[in-house]
């Protein structure tokens, strides 16, 4: 029995996603728990926890008002400050 791999993307760990190891739909086993990176594990952690609890925030909707300072934000440029500049105005420790 062949595992089932995920089409998201890696997660840093180098290895394509076709070779992630995860539980096969419907409950299935996986092949072994020491094929796996602590990234695919973290990874399989999180699909159990979205699974078990949902995602929190489905449903929800964004208010008018919020939407509305957010194009206002997004619109003004932002003024970047250089790591150098904050460590002249508050100093290194």
């Amino acid at each position: 029995m062949q595992p089932k791999a995920t089409s998201a993307a890696p997660y840093g760990n180098g290895r394509p996603a076709e070779s992630r190891v995860v539980l096969k739909e419907g409950g299935g086993k996986m092949a072994s728990v020491k094929d796996l990176t602590i990234d695919d594990l973290e990874h399989l952690i999180e699909q159990k926890v979205l699974e078990m609890l949902g995602d929190p925030d489905s449903g929800l909707e964004l208010r008018e008002e919020f939407k509305k300072e957010l194009v206002e934000r997004l619109a003004k440029p932002s003024k970047r400050v250089s790591q150098q500049e904050v460590l002249n105005r508050f100093g290194q420790d």
